[in-house]
Parts: structure tokens; C-alpha cells; sequence
């Protein structure tokens, strides 16, 4: 009676991003597409999120949007230092949108979600990756700065195997995969058995 899933199971999926992209896509219409999301976690109990690494990401991605033509919507997490956030801020060259996870106001973080166009997300959350790869864009993985546990390390490479997300890219492509839905499996298995 074991139910093997992929990821971690959301609320992320076609019908709860087709509308708020509907709703939100003319707010952002000031930057150009296409629109990169950038989420990113921080510091683990095995990983740090330094400074350079913040860096880093920042800059990479940063490269690959003005290589498209495009802008970054850029949210951090509670995970993420302040000294690498700053750090990651400053070295985005690109327009962008930022959520700070400090910051009083809404989280936008299911609204860049339905209007982006291409995905990164950083390594060290299982949940967020889940969660980019529950749309149908590409989706890009930044695990460099991870001494990924097992766990870890298997889940990406699942993810990969199965086209859902790519590893971290020296130059975007243009692809779809079909949505990882861990929560609409666990739902039909409850619906069937009981």
C-alpha cells in the first residue's frame, strides 16, 4: 500500500496559474519578455548560500536574459541571507521585479509562476523545485553551491530523467513538459482505493 511520488505535492497547477496569469500579465507588461523567474531559497543545515555563490546565480542568469532579450521576477525565500540577497540584487544587470521575502506586501511568488515564460529555481528546495516543475515551461536548476545529500541528488537527477527540468544552462531552450502533479496522483489513488 505504498504510493511512490515525485516531489514534494502542491497546489500548483493549470487551473490556479491560467487566471492569475490571465489577471497579472498586463501589471508587467513595463518589462520585457521574456519573463525569467528566479526563485531562491538559501542556507541548509548541510549548505551555505554565500555570498559569491549569490553572485554567481545572479550574474548567470542575468547573461542568459539579456541574451534573450528579457527580464528577470526575482523572489527570494526566509532562507535567504541578507548578505546573499544583497549580493544577488547587485549583480542582476537585467530589468527586474523583486519580491523581497522580508518585505510587508503580498507574495507574488504564485503570480511569477503562471506568467513566466522560463524558470530557475535554486537546488536546495525540494518544494520549490516541485513547484516550478508543476508548470509546463522550462525549468532550470541551480545546484552548484549544494553538497546535496542522496535525497537530494536523486530527486534532481528524476527530474531531469524525465524531462521535467534541465540542469543549470550556458544557453536557453525554448521547450515544455508535462506538469508534475504529485498532489492530483495522490488524490486519484485516494479516489480509487477508498
Amino acid at each position: 500500500n505504498i504510493l511512490r511520488i515525485i516531489g514534494a505535492p502542491s497546489i500548483v497547477s493549470k487551473e490556479i496559474l491560467d487566471p492569475l496569469a490571465e489577471e497579472n500579465i498586463p501589471k508587467f507588461n513595463y518589462l520585457s519578455r521574456p519573463y525569467i523567474a528566479l526563485l531562491v531559497g538559501g542556507a541548509t543545515r548541510r549548505n551555505s548560500f554565500t555570498t559569491a555563490v549569490a553572485a554567481d546565480l545572479g550574474r548567470k542568469v542575468s547573461r542568459l536574459a539579456e541574451s534573450a532579450g528579457g527580464s528577470i521576477l526575482l523572489t527570494t525565500s526566509r532562507r535567504t541571507e541578507k548578505d546573499a540577497r544583497d549580493a544577488l540584487i547587485n549583480s542582476i544587470s537585467v530589468p527586474m521585479e523583486l519580491h523581497d521575502w522580508t518585505s510587508n506586501g503580498d507574495n507574488p511568488y504564485l503570480i511569477y509562476l503562471a506568467i513566466a515564460d522560463i524558470i530557475f529555481v535554486t537546488g536546495d528546495s525540494i518544494s520549490m523545485c516541485s513547484e516550478a516543475c508543476a508548470t509546463e515551461k522550462p525549468v532550470y536548476i541551480y545546484s552548484l553551491h549544494c553538497k546535496m545529500n542522496s535525497k537530494h541528488k536523486r530527486f534532481h537527477k528524476q527530474l531531469f530523467n524525465l524531462g521535467y527540468a534541465r540542469p543549470m544552462p550556458d544557453n536557453m531552450e525554448n521547450w515544455h513538459h508535462q506538469p508534475l502533479n504529485s498532489a492530483r496522483k495522490i488524490a486519484e489513488a485516494i479516489y480509487r482505493n477508498f
